[in-house]
């Protein structure tokens, strides 16, 4: 926009993915957290990707019902997911307890492929793409 540079922006904002995040992040909760459900395959996220860069013309793309209802309820009731959230503490957030971890957070993530541990839901495919 600024200086007519052509740059041109897009935010893909996505639902739980299943990725080690959670296998190897430091947390100080007492149970292993996890994603909320639905989670999918962190592919279905590259491609979602992949098309918002090969179709520039939305400023935002939502992928995934979860996170169009997870949207849209914070526009219409901001503060109000993250009170309920605060006050409930959903059972798929807690897990097994948590294991020992180090605090070395400048240490690389392990290697093994990017895969995490979560049960996933089919993937959808770019059709679960939504116009905000």
């Amino acid at each position: 926009m600024h200086d007519r540079s052509g740059l041109e922006i897009t935010m893909v904002q996505l639902p739980a993915l299943n990725t080690p995040q959670f296998d190897w992040a430091l947390s100080r909760m007492r149970c292993k957290a996890t994603p909320v459900a639905p989670i999918y395959q962190p592919e279905l996220a590259a491609e979602a990707i992949t098309y918002a860069a090969d179709h520039p013309d939305r400023r935002e793309y939502w992928l995934g019902a979860s996170t169009v209802a997870t949207l849209t309820a914070n526009r219409l009731m901001p503060g109000l997911l993250d009170r309920y959230l605060a006050r409930t503490a959903p059972r798929p957030l807690r897990t097994a307890p948590a294991r020992s971890q180090s605090a070395a957070v400048a240490v690389p993530a392990p290697q093994g492929g990017q895969r995490g541990h979560a049960a996933v839901r089919g993937d959808g495919g770019v059709s679960a793409l939504a116009r905000p």
